[in-house]
Parts: structure tokens; C-alpha cells; sequence
């Protein structure tokens, strides 16, 4: 009849049992992924990818060339909705988002807009434009510089309220991360997630 076994040998297995666990649970932890950080690099690749699609598509704005995205003429998708005026960035913007709900649309101007939107991911959405940028420009001495557009995004369930993240995107469509924005002190820290998140591993 084999033994059961003795209190000081059930005393050794737990004990090696808890060795293994406080050395691999730590690793575990850092080795899943921080939620966080991917959904900030997902709203990052989806402004990047709607940017450059704005840029290249002529019939959007078609005086990119010399007005970039401050151009207010009428564009109509396949649809047969209509984007135009002030408000024509953020509707367009918000047209490629698959929207869970749209909490507020505001037109500041003739030239500019604001609005803030939920995505189906959870991403929150803060757009507007900058009409008093870059206005007065010469096209053949144009610089890139000015920032007409500020896209802010938080994900769902940030470590605390003001994780909100932002990128400027200029007039001709060039994306910058600002050393700091209004509720993100260190949003430089952007780099850091856009480039080390693998998406492709989730």
C-alpha cells in the first residue's frame, strides 16, 4: 500500500510551488500586453491612415494643393452625403470612424469645427480645427509647420481620467506629436508607444 505523504514532505511541495510562482507570475504580468498602449497606438494609426487618405484624395479636397485641409468646398460621397464649410474636417473625420455615439458637434467659424465622439472600441475622440493657422501662405514658399488640426483620443479604461493623447496634423497634412497637451503633460511619451506596440501580435 503506498503512503500518503508526510506533513514535512506537503510542507516542501508547497514550498516549491510558491518558489515558482513569485518567479514567474511577475513575468507573466509584464508580459501581458498593456491594454492602454494598444488601443493609444490603434486611434494613432487610424488618424495616420485617414490623414493620408484626406491628402491623396482629390476629390475630397480638391485644393489641397493650395488651401490643404482649410479647403471648404463641397465634396459629396457615394452616399450622397455632403461635406463642406467649417465643419468639413471633423465630419470627415468622423465618417471613417465607426461611430458608437457623437457627443457634441460645434462649428467655431466659417473655417473650423470641433467635435467629440465615441468609437465602437471604446476610443474616445476629441477633433477641431485651428482656422487661425497658416492662413496667410504664399504656395511656393509655403512651410508645413503650422498646426490647423488637434486630434486627441483616450482609450476606454486609462490608468486615470486625463490619459487623454494627441497629435497636431498642419494644413498639407503633416502628423506631429506635441511635447505636451492640455490633459497629458508628457505626451511626448507617444513616440515611445507608436513604436514599441506590436499590433499585429493582438
Amino acid at each position: 500500500m503506498k503512503k500518503a505523504f508526510t506533513l514535512p514532505e506537503a510542507i516542501i511541495c508547497v514550498g516549491i510551488v510558491a518558489v515558482i510562482a513569485a518567479i514567474m507570475i511577475p513575468g507573466l504580468i509584464k508580459a501581458r500586453p498593456d491594454e492602454e498602449k494598444l488601443m493609444v497606438k490603434k486611434a494613432y494609426n487610424t488618424t495616420s491612415e485617414i490623414i493620408s487618405f484626406f491628402s491623396n484624395e482629390v476629390t475630397i479636397y480638391s485644393r489641397m494643393q493650395a488651401d490643404g485641409f482649410a479647403d471648404a468646398q463641397p465634396y459629396e460621397d457615394l452616399d450622397g452625403n455632403t461635406f463642406q464649410g467649417g465643419g468639413k474636417f471633423c465630419d470627415l473625420f468622423k465618417s471613417k470612424i465607426n461611430l458608437l455615439e457623437e457627443d457634441r458637434t460645434s462649428t467655431l467659424g466659417i473655417l473650423g469645427c470641433e467635435t467629440e465622439f465615441t468609437s465602437i472600441d471604446g476610443i474616445q475622440w476629441y477633433v477641431r480645427t485651428n482656422p487661425s493657422t497658416n492662413l496667410n501662405h504664399d504656395i511656393n514658399t509655403r512651410t508645413d509647420q503650422s498646426d490647423y488640426v488637434t486630434i486627441a483620443f483616450k482609450a476606454p479604461k486609462p490608468r486615470n481620467e486625463t490619459s487623454w493623447w494627441a497629435v497636431n496634423v498642419s494644413r498639407y497634412g503633416r502628423i506631429s506629436i506635441p511635447q505636451r497637451y492640455t490633459y497629458n503633460t508628457n505626451n511626448a511619451r507617444l513616440y515611445d508607444i507608436i513604436s514599441d506596440v506590436d499590433l499585429t501580435k493582438n
